[in-house]
């Protein structure tokens, strides 16, 4: 309910899950410091993405791409390539493999290891990161028929394409509405 609320962005959804969003946050911020990544990781994403939106991804190399949601991640290549695999047989979907490279050194994104938490335990190897984490778009490679491996690169939120978007956003939207102050741009 809660990625369905923040990817459609049900504003009064999400006003009435405010608290909990804010406690899965804070609680990802305090297993983030007790147990850091101390090098660089690579952690994978299987899913099925529409055609139209995995057409943008190709259209924008160098570009970057944000989850507005929880995003649930494996240290599982095998895990996830089967989630993008299982998508296959879709005509609207494409079948994609998201191998991410995540860097301790940026500081201001929050992602944790949820092993201890989660249902499925060690067999998932699952990384869990906070809403709205953005990442820059490397190779898109073709894997098999309707299959494809996107890299992407964590960036911080700091990083200047993003500001410049920032910026662009907070001139051009203005938000009168109470109910959705919660949202930060």
């Amino acid at each position: 309910m809660l990625n369905g609320a923040l990817r459609n962005q049900a504003t009064d959804v999400l006003h009435k899950l405010g608290f909990f969003i804010r406690d899965l946050h804070n609680e990802l911020h305090q297993l983030q410091r007790s147990a850091p990544f101390r090098l660089s990781v690579i952690i994978y994403r299987g899913q099925g993405l529409n055609r139209n939106d995995f057409k943008r991804i190709q259209s924008t190399p160098n570009g970057i791409i944000s989850f507005h949601n929880f995003l649930s991640t494996s240290r599982s290549e095998n895990i996830a390539r089967l989630r993008a695999k299982s998508t296959t047989d879709s005509h609207e979907l494409v079948g994609i493999f998201f191998h991410m490279t995540v860097s301790p050194s940026i500081g201001d994104i929050i992602f944790a290891s949820i092993d201890n938490q989660s249902d499925f335990r060690f067999d998932e190897a699952e990384v869990l990161f906070s809403i709205n984490t953005i990442f820059r778009i490397g190779q898109i490679e073709p894997l098999g028929p309707n299959l494809d491996r996107i890299r992407l690169t964590l960036i911080r939120n700091d990083d200047q394409e993003i500001q410049q978007l920032t910026q662009y956003l907070r001139e051009e939207i203005s938000v009168h509405d109470d109910s959705v102050s919660f949202w930060s741009i």
